[in-house]
């Protein structure tokens, strides 16, 4: 006889993967399979199909003469003796696995009365499971479906718990994945009783979303300016706050008086990368998920206390509400901040995360994990998490980063859920084609727009485009530019070129400037320094015009009205709070900037016409026409609206001849809502990257 270590692996209902050290390679080995808890059960003979050697490592693939049982555990011995347990592998990312245990109930988690709490866990390959209640642990039961029961007696409003649970021959410790509350840092779940967090308030809202202007912040970066007076910095009832400095209301007043429709937070679910018992030691914009239904504890006024960011957040959601203000979530379902601490994983070992041929995680988002969002289990997380949101916290929209990561039957099902609740849901997200591990047919990314018309996508050739001609003009010389500009001010659907980027206008989010990446003040001074800052204002401020007057839905970035800067940093997710936060300072500076874009935003709201909801009204109602190489007749004509847009996309001034029966709205800045600006002679000079309107 001779000692040897050796590892075994389910990687489908009837093939083991024995991983060996060459040290204790014998081609001689052979393997039997035994029960684990019957002692007397016959051992069955496991052929070799085929071995191969792997580096340091000898890799044996065993076939069974039949499927085992997935609710038994196994040994492996060799011919020496030698055991060890059969693992889970790659067989809990087969549709077998999945279709054998997946849970369609709505009862996982902690469910709380005075007289006792059930607790669900959903561990399929666990072999025992603890629920650790203030430090006592009382043992669940298995049902089917792989989920575990226990009900505890007595009242635990507040109780902090975990779960205990032996996996894979290791005893494992793990939070609630569908825990509402948890204690600092990702630490243990809370027992909430529902009836002190029921829903308040609702907003009711009417608007399509191609009518919204979408203003995004963080909640962090909009309180944290020190010589402001806010009272909660940085916390999520820094939201609700309007200081006043020198007769100018700042806060939740400006946003309102700015005239959004909603604002999309940044991370706002619990997450990693900073301490939430003291938020002031690092600066993390939050796209590192760890609890992802609990709120982040680093903007609560206590991360200890079960109830304070639950109630807080939804305090910060009702005051929006109320305010007329809907409010979107940016969630992040395509990677998880540390894979081998994230619930599921520590539940399911190798379930939640893709991985290639080679066995390791596919890593297109960068951050060394890309979810598996299409294992039923995880998709029904997700769209379970998804409706906490909207449940607990009346969430109005969802903002998916990196949405291409997820495959398009999880994104269609979150929509029917979720419309089943709110039928005016936004949903959204990042659209970037990735290499993910399924075919990109499958993935929700821009180009598969058709397969998923009920979801935007932030618009990067809007982007991209309107950026790099704003900064450097003469790229629109020659004509080449032409089609493009008309395609992406007609929500990219293919009204001017021959395939469109959207299948409808509300799917395109016309955008220069978001968290993401340099501010476009910053742009225009990284890739043309030259100008002067009166010159980056006023094409900053061109790009801005643009967003509002384009079909599809305007996305702005708060601050971006006052010319946010960033020291000219590209990337400042972990820079600190005076690179990142809201600069209040500037909303005064360029108070007169600030009018004239809420202005236009009332603009905006008051001519539906530029905001039109089908392809069919568009081709109706939308034409262009090129007075000169860089001058470009918008004309915009329906039953209830006669507009012209007249934009000067050349550096030098254009002289206009403004026709018999329009009256001029706007002019160098200077908008009017309800009577005509005056125009004395009948020719309007328009300056270089600068636009009129025209009314009749």
């Amino acid at each position: 006889m001779a000692y040897r270590s050796f590892r075994a692996h389910l990687q489908d209902k009837q093939t083991i993967r024995i991983t060996i050290k060459e040290e204790f390679f014998d081609h001689r080995l052979k393997f039997n399979l035994a029960l684990k808890n019957d002692l007397l059960a016959q051992e069955l003979r496991l052929p070799i199909i085929n071995y191969f050697q792997d580096g340091n490592y000898y890799i044996f693939e065993l076939q069974t003469v039949q499927a085992l049982d997935f609710d038994e555990q196994y040994m492996v011995y060799d011919n020496d003796r030698n055991v060890t347990q059969l693992e889970w592998g790659a067989i809990v990312r087969t549709s077998v696995f999945d279709n054998y245990f997946y849970y369609d109930g709505d009862d996982l988690g902690s469910r709380y009365s005075p007289e006792k709490t059930q607790f669900k866990l959903w561990a399929p390959i666990s072999e025992k499971v603890f629920v650790v209640v203030e430090e006592t642990p009382r043992q669940m039961r298995r049902q089917a479906k792989g989920v575990w029961k226990a009900d505890v007696e007595g009242d635990l409003d507040g109780k902090a718990y975990y779960y205990l649970h032996l996996v894979n021959g290791k005893w494992r410790e793990t939070q609630d994945p569908y825990a509402l509350s948890a204690q600092a840092n990702s630490g243990h779940s809370y027992v909430i009783n529902p009836e002190k967090i029921k829903l308040r308030s609702s907003y009711t809202n009417p608007i399509p979303i191609n009518q919204s202007i979408i203003y995004e912040l963080s909640v962090r970066d909009f309180s944290s300016q020190n010589t402001i007076p806010f009272k909660h910095r940085k916390q999520y009832l820094g939201l609700t706050e309007s200081p006043q400095v020198g007769g100018h209301r700042l806060g939740l007043d400006y946003v309102k008086n700015l005239g959004v429709t909603h604002v999309q937070l940044m991370p706002i679910y619990d997450f990693g990368s900073i301490d939430e018992n003291n938020i002031d030691l690092v600066y993390n914009w939050g796209y590192d998920p760890m609890l992802y239904n609990v709120p982040e504890g680093g903007y609560a006024s206590d991360p200890n206390d079960p109830y304070a960011r639950i109630i807080e957040l939804q305090k910060a959601i009702e005051t929006y509400h109320d305010n007329g203000i809907g409010v979107i979530m940016d969630v992040v379902y395509n990677h998880v901040y540390d894979v081998d601490q994230f619930v599921l994983e520590k539940i399911v070992p190798g379930y939640c995360s893709r991985y290639d041929a080679n066995n390791r995680r596919f890593n297109s988002t960068g951050c060394g994990n890309d979810m598996g969002t299409e294992r039923l289990m995880v998709r029904k997380f997700i769209i379970d998490s998804i409706l906490i949101w909207m449940n607990y916290y009346g969430m109005d929209g969802f903002r998916f980063d990196l949405m291409g990561v997820l495959d398009i039957d999880t994104m269609l099902a979150i929509e029917e859920q979720a419309r089943a609740i709110y039928p005016n849901i936004y949903l959204y997200g990042e659209g970037w084609q990735m290499m993910s591990g399924l075919d990109a047919s499958q993935l929700a990314h821009q180009f598969n727009s058709y397969q998923t018309p009920g979801i935007g996508f932030f618009n990067d050739r809007f982007r991209e485009e309107i950026k790099e001609l704003i900064c450097r003009p003469d790229v629109i010389y020659g004509g080449q530019k032409n089609q493009v500009i008309e395609e992406v001010l007609t929500a990219s659907i293919g009204m001017v070129e021959l395939s469109g980027r959207y299948y409808q206008p509300s799917q395109s989010l016309n955008y220069v400037e978001c968290h993401d990446n340099a501010t476009y003040f910053d742009y225009l001074t990284i890739h043309n320094p030259s100008l002067s800052h009166d010159e980056k204002r006023h094409r900053a401020s061109f790009a801005q015009q643009i967003i509002l007057l384009s079909q599809g839905v305007a996305f702005l970035h708060s601050g971006q009205e006052a010319f946010r800067t960033k020291g000219r940093i590209d990337n400042t997710y972990n820079q600190p709070d005076r690179i990142n936060r809201f600069d209040w300072k500037r909303t005064i500076t360029y108070r007169d900037h600030v009018s004239f874009i809420g202005k236009l935003i009332a603009f905006r709201k008051a001519h539906p016409i530029l905001s039109l909801e089908t392809d069919q009204e568009m081709e109706n109602s939308l034409d262009f026409f090129w007075l000169t190489p860089t001058a470009l007749k918008y004309s915009l004509q329906n039953d209830t609206d006669d507009l012209l847009i007249i934009f000067n996309f050349g550096q030098d001034d254009y002289s206009f001849d403004v026709p018999k029966g329009y009256d001029l709205y706007l002019h160098n800045m200077d908008i009017s809502l309800d009577t005509p600006l005056e125009i004395s002679p009948n020719t309007v000079e328009i300056k270089g990257l600068s636009l009129i309107i025209l009314k009749k």
